[in-house]
């Protein structure tokens, strides 16, 4: 469904013209709410919000049920949080060069094969497996960024994303 929401364009909002000459769109916090562009991006990122913090919130228990110690978590925890480092860089630059619907895809898809890989794969395994899901994990602020820059602007980014933040808040 998102494939075929998420579409590079202005927001179905009407534009309110100050003078003919120059066109500034003026744009309310009410009239971002009413859009359904703002609806699509909560659809896009709560759910990813809250099961990536439900994943984080439960990865120590989840490990100690496994049979691995505090500190060997604690090593879990770290490589997931490097690796969604590094992927913000990357997957900002992969929203400057590809479609963004083909990045969140690959985000999407990426996040949901490490959540499946963490709960069917060996302990031994699971520094790796967490590291992979960090990489995707770490997409989520690009992707979020790009995704509401390409649907409201530069100008109302902030009003914005100030708007879509209470609705991943409560991951």
């Amino acid at each position: 469904v998102t494939w075929l929401l998420l579409t590079p364009r202005m927001p179905d909002v009407p534009v309110k013209a100050e003078d003919d000459k120059n066109q500034q769109a003026v744009v309310s916090a009410g009239e971002i709410v009413k859009s359904r562009s703002f609806w699509v991006l909560v659809l896009m990122f709560v759910p990813l919000y809250f099961s990536l913090a439900g994943f984080q919130y439960n990865l120590v228990p989840f490990l100690s049920d496994e049979g691995i110690s505090t500190s060997m978590a604690a090593l879990v925890i770290s490589a997931m949080s490097m690796t969604a480092m590094l992927s913000k860089l990357i997957f900002g630059w992969l929203m400057d060069r590809f479609a963004h619907r083909l990045v969140y895809g690959f985000a999407v898809l990426g996040m949901c094969t490490g959540f499946i890989l963490a709960v069917t794969v060996s302990s031994m395994f699971m520094v790796l497996v967490v590291a992979f899901l960090g990489f995707f994990a770490g997409s989520i602020l690009p992707l979020r960024g790009a995704a509401v820059l390409s649907q409201f602007g530069a100008a109302f980014y902030g009003r914005a994303v100030g708007l879509i933040t209470p609705f991943t808040m409560g991951a």
